[in-house]
């Protein structure tokens, strides 16, 4: 089986490198007002429209991950352009990024979301390396120390924005909020206060935000961080599973505090749950007992499989490796819109796919997803 992991990463180079990189750094590209488009049409030609300040900090970390992997693209020039956006236009006079810009790049929802600031924290802390710019690294840790001491909500945790309603809160801006924790850890070699605040947000997540008797994580929870009521306190997603899955593993690469035995609990849930075996994808949600909630499938849960299962690999698991091959399967079902490169984004359940613009933001999920292949081989 681990064979067939040299020719997983190949198919995935062929591609990112053929295919995906050359249309989503042109036609990807805001042909007169800098940065990125949020969506291209069926034609792989840019849709005018707002674009999201997320979008550009996750295009300018594919750019550069498109480096590391060594395409030979002018992959800086385009991180630098999602930067320019993100580290101008964007910024929001109170601190942190708005939410969304005009298509000529003008504050279009000036709301601000704890999901855009990690991933402007993220995109910083990626970018600091390879474009040899530290003062990013610094601006990284920076946003994450206001977050903490502006945002800082009781009982725990922090204030989600504005962009969304609470309650509920979620977990997924904290499962983002941790990664750029460990991408700050990253870049800066292991410092110990960068390691320090990783820990501590996983060691949050792992006590408020699990159900451990369950080996699950649910989706939504009330202002007291107990289970949202109703159904939605039951909901899970098995992509989130995952990613929080690699994630806890990618905390100890860095240094951090070992959470690898809940890292396979909520992996094996998700595993056991989340896969539909006709159409081999991983489905949108069950609850949190197993039971079907929402047979759709996104492309980025199917990501997050493949990291989940490159992770369960290291770990030594056998069916994690096994899982390598069959979740880039259901990966690469999503690359066959045209025009080469483009990306569908929703399968039903009766395995036909919605007829819709590709987003630009499903890009940052590939190539994270097709770098922890690189790293295997």
């Amino acid at each position: 089986m681990t064979d067939s992991i040299p020719a997983t990463w190949a198919a995935a180079r062929e591609w990112l490198f053929d295919d995906a990189l050359p249309l989503w750094f042109t036609a990807g590209r805001h042909p007169e007002h800098g940065g990125f488009v949020d969506l291209l049409d069926d034609s792989g030609a840019p849709l005018r429209g707002p674009r999201r300040s997320f979008v550009q900090a996750r295009m300018a970390y594919t750019a550069v991950e498109a480096g590391r992997l060594g395409w030979t693209g002018p992959w800086r020039e385009h991180a630098e352009a999602g930067l320019s956006l993100l580290r101008g236009p964007c910024r929001h006079p109170d601190g942190g990024v708005v939410h969304r810009l005009t298509d000529d790049a003008r504050v279009d929802k000036a709301d601000r979301d704890l999901y855009d600031q990690a991933f402007t924290a993220f995109a910083l802390a990626e970018c600091s390396g390879p474009l040899g710019r530290p003062e990013l690294l610094a601006e990284a840790r920076a946003m994450l120390e206001w977050l903490e001491s502006a945002w800082s909500r009781p009982p725990s945790g922090l204030w989600e924005g504005e962009l969304l309603p609470q309650p509920p809160r979620r977990q997924n801006p904290y499962m983002h909020l941790l990664e750029a924790t460990v991408a700050i850890a990253r870049a800066s070699g292991g410092a110990a206060q960068d390691v320090a605040r990783a820990n501590r947000w996983a060691a949050f997540a792992r006590d408020t935000l699990f159900d451990l008797e369950a080996g699950a994580l649910p989706e939504y929870f009330a202002m007291d961080w107990s289970p949202a009521p109703g159904e939605d306190g039951l909901i899970t997603e098995p992509g989130h599973q995952f990613e929080w899955a690699w994630l806890l593993c990618r905390l100890r690469d860095v240094g951090g505090d070992d959470h690898t035995d809940l890292a396979q609990c909520i992996w094996r849930h998700g595993l056991a749950h989340g896969i539909c075996a006709t159409r081999g994808v991983a489905v949108d949600s069950v609850l949190i007992d197993g039971t079907m909630h929402s047979a759709k499938a996104r492309l980025w849960p199917q990501t997050e499989r493949l990291k989940a299962a490159v992770a369960m690999h290291e770990l030594g698991e056998a069916e994690g490796t096994a899982e390598i091959p069959r979740a880039y399967a259901g990966l690469a079902k999503y690359f066959e819109k045209p025009p080469r490169g483009s990306l569908y984004d929703r399968l039903l359940p009766d395995g036909s796919f919605v007829e819709e613009p590709a987003r630009s933001s499903s890009m940052y999920h590939i190539i994270c997803a097709i770098a922890e292949l690189r790293r295997l081989v």
